[in-house]
Order: structure tokens, then C-alpha cells, then sequence
């Protein structure tokens, strides 16, 4: 199993306004709004937002003289025109206010519920991007507020490669249930299954709620069983010399080179208690020098339950590798076979 780990995708909250002097009230005859753009900090995968998504809702509070709260954005949806973020109506810094607070989520048709305290409900059928909480002090009117987006759930991926010596692989076919009770295979999607008294928990929505600030998400109303995930047909992208010929369209041979699936990532959320997960597929070995074709059926393979605990923001693929340790090789001896001693009891004449 491999986990891939990358930083969060980021968002700047460039709220450029006008310097108020006394109250908002005292609005300068050219305001300047507050606007909206991106950054690419805290990234590895060198991606804005607007390469991943082109909205966001965000729910904003400005705390008054009074100490009270007043929502400023209510629910928002700010949209990408392929050059700027934009918004309407647009909104002005209130520099008699104590302090602002902002919360955002993508995308914001994931989004179905928002309450006043700035509580999401969220679709959790693909993945959900979140911001924790980010306060703006007074002194900080008017400057770049950074907002960077985390997944607030995870993603599973699967790869194959083959270590096989003398032949390549092709034609993975899957299994959705144990292989000692399965009749044929269920086709080229690759499938990751669990048994029937261990089953993935999920929810159709997530609550999104903050403590202390950070962004936490929990299943909101009754959990289901998902007994298995799919990720779509597996892509070939080895090539190999096949009878003396260039093939492509086969496993490849190195975990760095490591076959994924056509299908995106699936969505997973994060949990604290793993599940075990079975991997059963039949296959096809060429012969690298000859004509032949092998089919092997029915190997199974399992991912432990400590490799399921997911944890958010993070991608986790899970690597396959197919070797001869489950093939019987042809194997040859060679002998030589006992001499036969026979006296010829004739006698000749010699004259």
C-alpha cells in the first residue's frame, strides 16, 4: 500500500477595500470593493483553486463595537471567469468593526445546509474543499486575507504492476464479492470489496462544523453499508516485446511505473476504525518469446484494516503487485538412465 500525501490546495481572500475613517458610513466617493483571487501556497501539485474548481460559497461574520455578531456574507457564491473571482452584490470593510471571520467551502453546489454559526452541511458523494476558520483584525483592513482550501475528505486509488519473469499481463478482470463464492467475474472495473460483517460506514451528507476554529467533519443523519468501492477499468499503460514484437496496452513492471485505474479517485471520508479489504481478479500471462497464453483465475489478495483508517486531505493508493509466487513453474531434471550390462553367452570359433 502506498499513501500519497499532498498539501492542501490554497485560496486568497483578497479583500481590498477603502480606508474608512470614522464609521461605515463615511464611504469615499470612489469606494473600492472587496475582491477575491488565488494563491498557490502550501502546494506541491503547483494548482490555484480555479484549476480544481471555478466556485466557492463562503459565510462571513464582522464582530461590532458592541461585541455582537453580524453576518456579512450570508451565503455567497463566488464564481471564476476563467481571469478573476467575482461576487454580487459586493460587499466594503466596516472599519468600525472589531473584527471579521470567514469560513468557505467548495464547491458551493456541495453545500446544502448553512446555519448562522457558520455550521455546513455537505454533499458527500465527491470531494468537498474547506477552509478553517480565518479572523481578520482591524489592522489587517483593507490587506490580502489568505484562506488556504484543504479536502476535508480523503481519496482511494488503486495500481497494479507484474514482476512475472518471461511474460507480461493483460486482461485483469474483478471480482465484487470472495472468490469461493463468486460464479464468473464482474468485468474490467477494479474492485475493492469487504465481507458482509465488515462493512464501510458512510453517510450521504457531512456536517461541517469548527472547533476551535479548524474544520471537522461528521456524518450527518443515518450511516449505510458500502460493501465495495469501484475505480473504473484499469489503464495499460506498459508497453513490452511480446514474440518479438513491440506491444503496448500491458501492466507495467516497476512500482514507480505502477498501473492505475481509468477512473478518478474515490471519495472516502475520514474514519478512525479501518475495515479489511479483498481484491480478487483473474488475469492473462503472455509469453514474451512464443505464442503462448496463460489464464490464471481466482487469486485474491487482502488490504489490511489499518490501511483504511483515512484520514482527510489525503490520497491513499493501494499497489498490487503480481508475481509467480502463486504459479507452478515447469521444471526440468535430468537423469541418465542406468546401464544395461549383457554378455552375449554365444561362443565363436575363432580360426
Amino acid at each position: 500500500m502506498r499513501k500519497a500525501i499532498f498539501c492542501s490546495f490554497a485560496l486568497a481572500f483578497v479583500l481590498t477595500g477603502c480606508s474608512l475613517k470614522d464609521s461605515v458610513m463615511d464611504v469615499p466617493q470612489q469606494p473600492m470593493p472587496l475582491q477575491f483571487g488565488t494563491m498557490a501556497s502550501n502546494m506541491t501539485k503547483g494548482a490555484d483553486l480555479e484549476d480544481v474548481l471555478d466556485n466557492f460559497q463562503v459565510f462571513g461574520l464582522k464582530t461590532n463595537a458592541s461585541n455582537s455578531s453580524e453576518v456579512v456574507f450570508p451565503d455567497y457564491v463566488v464564481t471564476h471567469d476563467g481571469s478573476d473571482w467575482s461576487y454580487s452584490p459586493v460587499k466594503y470593510w466596516d472599519n468600525s468593526a472589531k473584527g471579521y471571520d470567514f469560513y468557505a467551502v467548495a464547491p458551493a453546489s456541495a453545500v446544502t445546509n448553512i446555519t448562522p454559526d457558520a455550521a455546513y452541511v455537505v454533499d458527500a458523494s465527491s470531494d468537498v474543499y474547506v477552509t478553517d476558520q480565518t479572523h481578520v483584525a482591524p489592522a489587517a483592513y483593507g490587506e490580502e486575507v489568505l484562506m488556504t482550501f484543504r479536502k476535508v475528505n480523503a481519496t482511494a486509488n488503486v495500481a497494479f504492476y507484474e514482476t512475472v519473469p518471461g511474460y507480461s499481463v493483460k486482461n485483469l478482470k474483478f471480482y465484487a464479492v470472495d472468490h469461493s463464492s463468486a460464479t464468473g467475474n464482474s468485468g474490467a472495473d477494479a474492485v475493492l470489496y469487504v465481507t458482509s460483517t465488515n462493512a464501510i460506514k458512510s453517510a450521504e451528507e457531512y456536517s461541517i462544523t469548527y472547533e476551535d476554529g479548524v474544520a471537522i467533519a461528521n456524518p450527518s443523519g443515518t450511516l449505510v453499508d458500502v460493501a465495495s468501492l469501484d475505480f473504473g477499468s484499469v489503464d495499460y499503460a506498459g508497453e513490452a516485446e511480446i514474440n518479438g514484437t513491440a506491444v503496448s496496452g500491458v501492466l507495467a513492471e516497476t512500482n514507480a511505473e505502477a498501473t492505475l485505474s481509468k477512473g478518478t479517485a474515490v471519495t472516502v471520508w475520514p474514519t478512525q476504525t479501518g475495515v479489511v479489504l479483498k481484491l480478487c481478479a483473474d488475469y492473462d500471462l503472455y509469453s514474451i518469446d512464443s505464442d503462448e497464453v496463460i489464464h490464471v483465475s481466482n487469486v485474491l489478495a487482502t488490504v489490511p484494516a489499518t490501511a483504511t483508517v483515512w484520514a482527510a486531505n489525503t490520497n491513499y493508493t493501494y499497489v498490487f503487485r503480481i508475481t509467480a509466487d502463486q504459479l507452478k513453474p515447469i521444471v526440468f531434471d535430468a537423469v541418465i538412465a542406468d546401464e544395461e550390462d549383457v554378455t552375449v553367452s554365444t561362443e565363436f570359433e575363432v580360426k
